[in-house]
């Protein structure tokens, strides 16, 4: 009977002791690899299409929007995360990175003349202002406005935007009498939005015909039509042209991104954007003059439209000693991270000093300060 009973059943389940998880390996890291892989073609994607139609086509507009800091900070952020993904795949987000921050870095406006010495030829030096205004003394102080114009001292200032604007209409203004009190012995030369003041001896002045220019959206033809005035001077016994820009932008702020009016607004400013530069290139081309272009050229150093500046025409920025230099916007919750103003000579003059300087709360554009030498 003993051998028949039966023996208690005994417990034999072994306690399960908690364990720690897995160290997250390459498998957990994928997603960071899809991530990064996907912003990191994204973006080289959008740099190859700017680079192929900005300055060529309208539609491009929307990556002419890209702040040109990005182009070298993007591909930088992505090299620092590289190591986040698997190792097998580091090396292809790195190269796509790599050749993003290359195609790019011209973009970037980044200044690497400003780390060279300065050099002074020999010739006649010439002080020039160039500044876009925002709306002239508009809601501001009048005198406090002329007060920052005449603390430039420059011998030639280049304005835009000798304008009021009511709602979003501009309106021409008529302030040649207080010009006159606040710069005595200058000559003045206003015509539509543009003003040249000079202590110069004045040889001539015109604006520039733009054609074929397609109409403005405001019954003022002076204000979209009138875009760059050339005005010859006496420089040292020289005959010297001051072109004072200001090239339309090319889309407006005030509308609906989501709108079919904004892509039409953005397709009507390109085609008026690009015979005004067109008209320059061509005056600039055949003037046998020393030449000093400059402006508020609404356009970034991304923009394939500064590629279509004359080639006998050099950047002044290798007379600035700012690594980032930028002028808009010079007011407001955001500091200066564009540049949309800029300076040009030809081969008969060199600029020797050349910053952007702040506005003092009188405009959302940093006023450009040029000492130029006429050879």
């Amino acid at each position: 009977m003993r051998d028949n009973q039966l023996s208690p059943t005994k417990d034999t389940t072994m306690a399960v002791l908690p364990q720690a998880p897995p160290a997250p390996g390459p498998r957990g890291r994928g997603w960071v690899w899809r991530l990064l892989i996907t912003v990191a073609a994204a973006w080289l994607v959008m740099v190859v299409v700017h680079l192929s139609f900005s300055g060529r086509w309208w539609g491009a507009f929307p990556t002419d929007l890209v702040p040109p800091v990005l182009y070298v900070a993007v591909p930088c952020l992505l090299l620092l995360l590289a190591p986040l993904a698997v190792r097998r795949r580091r090396r292809g987000l790195a190269a796509i990175a790599v050749l993003s921050l290359v195609l790019g870095l011209d973009l970037s406006g980044m200044n690497w003349s400003a780390f060279a010495g300065e050099h002074t030829p020999p010739g006649t030096r010439v002080r020039v202002m160039a500044w876009n205004t925002e709306y002239w003394d508009q809601g501001q102080s009048s005198s406090a406005f002329y007060a920052y114009l005449r603390s430039r001292h420059a011998d030639v200032y280049l304005l835009q935007e000798y304008i009021y604007f009511s709602g979003e209409e501009p309106r021409p203004i008529d302030k040649l009498a207080e010009l006159k009190r606040a710069f005595p012995g200058y000559h003045i030369i206003a015509r539509g939005e543009l003003v040249t003041l000079t202590r110069l001896p004045v040889v001539s002045s015109r604006v520039l015909a733009a054609s074929p220019l397609p109409p403005g959206d405001t019954d003022w033809h002076a204000y979209w039509a009138d875009k760059v005035l050339r005005t010859d001077v006496r420089v040292g016994g020289k005959t010297v042209s001051f072109y004072d820009a200001h090239i339309p932008t090319p889309i407006g702020g005030s509308r609906n991104p989501a709108s079919s009016a904004f892509f039409r607004q953005a397709e009507e400013g390109f085609n008026q954007r690009e015979p005004q530069i067109d008209a320059l290139n061509a005056d600039v081309d055949r003037n046998p003059h020393p030449v000093l272009v400059a402006g508020d050229f609404n356009t970034t150093p991304a923009m394939g439209d500064i590629d279509n500046i004359t080639g006998s025409l050099t950047d002044a920025i290798g007379a600035n000693r700012s690594v980032d230099p930028v002028s808009w916007p010079d007011r407001g919750a955001l500091p200066p991270f564009m540049r949309l103003d800029w300076t040009f000579t030809n081969k008969r003059m060199n600029v020797t000093r050349y910053a952007f300087e702040d506005s003092e709360g009188l405009s959302d554009h940093r006023s450009q300060s040029i000492t130029a030498v006429v050879r």
